[in-house]
């Protein structure tokens, strides 16, 4: 090839992972190698074949090309399809940057930044694998620089986050097979769940059954506002005891969402601890307008109980 044209974009991409690089105007392509788990591109996705014939053209039109990008000593890591012109037009060289990158998982993050910033768009499920690689405890990279590198909103890189943390905390309570069970889309609520004994009781119940996503993303919350373990871990018997399995197709039957939703509450605060212990002066005035008012539904739903017939109700007065 004639000139040989620096890629300011790409310099500002390894400046800003603080890597060390070096122009190589004239780098031997027989020389470069493909290493396994490198890439952050499917093989299927490699070089298309008809971009490929299309950089062919425009190479024979007088187009200059920027150059490749190579981790030292030689394997590639940018630039696939620009290879793949040059080898049909059978070039001995490339212009290439080599790079100095500490790992494959840190190479597939820069070929990540480098096609979302200056080449062809990953796709959704390349950009999904090169978020996890960036997840990885050797790299640390936070949500939103991976929302930058990948091209996807840093919502979408939480949700991800949240479902590698549930895949992996599945393994650690053994219940992977069971969350395989679960549709994907309840997979970033029950990621949500710390503990290990309330994460692996609500998987089983969302794996046995069909739960719906709003009464999983209601059990999560109420598991996260459970102030211990125990009442967590009731909250989700109690919605294991209002979505019965054994419907059509093994669809939950609830007849009384609201019911259901008091049903997980009310052992809470049941299980509250001495009033003493409940109590602040600045807040009191407050706080006791709301017990008020607490015990005045009670009452209601009491005296509602106690006028049904027992054919309604297998309630009994004490």
């Amino acid at each position: 090839m004639s000139e040989v044209l620096p890629n300011p974009q790409a310099e500002r991409v390894f400046a800003r992972f603080g890597l060390e690089y070096r122009l190589v105007e004239e780098f031997p392509i027989e020389s470069i190698q493909n290493v396994d788990g490198q890439q952050v591109r499917f093989a299927a996705n490699i070089a298309n074949h008809q971009v490929v014939e299309e950089y062919f053209q425009q190479y024979k039109a007088g187009a200059t090309f920027p150059p490749v990008v190579l981790a030292e000593p030689g394997t590639i890591i940018d630039g696939n399809t620009r290879l793949a012109m040059a080898r049909k037009a059978q070039l001995k060289t490339f212009p290439a940057y080599l790079v100095t990158v500490s790992s494959l998982d840190l190479a597939k993050a820069l070929g990540a930044y480098l096609n979302n910033t200056g080449g062809v768009r990953l796709t959704q499920d390349e950009s999904y694998q090169a978020a996890v690689d960036m997840m990885g405890e050797n790299l640390n990279f936070t949500d939103g620089q991976i929302a930058e590198a990948t091209g996807k909103s840093a919502t979408q890189v939480r949700n991800w986050r949240i479902e590698r943390e549930a895949g992996r905390h599945a393994t650690r309570t053994n219940t992977s097979e069971t969350l395989a069970l679960v549709p994907s889309t309840q997979h970033k609520l029950l990621g949500k769940i710390v503990q290990d004994a309330p994460f692996k009781a609500a998987v089983e119940l969302a794996g046995s059954r069909r739960l719906s996503n709003a009464t999983v993303k209601t059990m999560v919350d109420d598991i996260a506002a459970a102030p211990s373990e125990t009442e967590a871990l009731e909250t989700i018997a109690a919605v294991a005891r209002d979505n019965p399995s054994g419907g059509p197709g093994g669809v939950a039957v609830v007849r009384n969402t609201k019911a259901a939703r008091m049903r997980m509450v009310l052992p809470q605060v049941i299980n509250l601890r001495p009033p003493e212990e409940l109590y602040e002066a600045e807040k009191a005035a407050e706080d006791e307008k709301l017990w008020r008012e607490v015990r005045r539904v009670a009452e209601a739903q009491v005296a509602y109980y106690e006028q049904m017939t027992p054919a309604q109700s297998s309630f009994v007065s004490s």
